[in-house]
């Protein structure tokens, strides 16, 4: 279980850290979640040809 922290404690801690993620979400009108593709690889990018067939399948 993570200990909570008092807010200027959290703040040193995000600044400590030093990872990316990249992520792509894609919602409909309603706001509900129909795709996500998430790395934890900055260097690797998503499949655009497979965002894009997402994106054609909420027309």
């Amino acid at each position: 279980m993570r200990k909570l922290y008092k807010s200027e404690e959290i703040s040193q801690e995000a600044a400590e850290v030093t990872s990316e993620v990249e992520a792509v979400f894609i919602l409909d009108r309603e706001g509900v979640i129909r795709y996500r593709w998430v790395s934890g690889n900055p260097g690797v990018e998503p499949d655009y040809a497979e965002v894009e067939t997402e994106l054609g399948k909420l027309n």
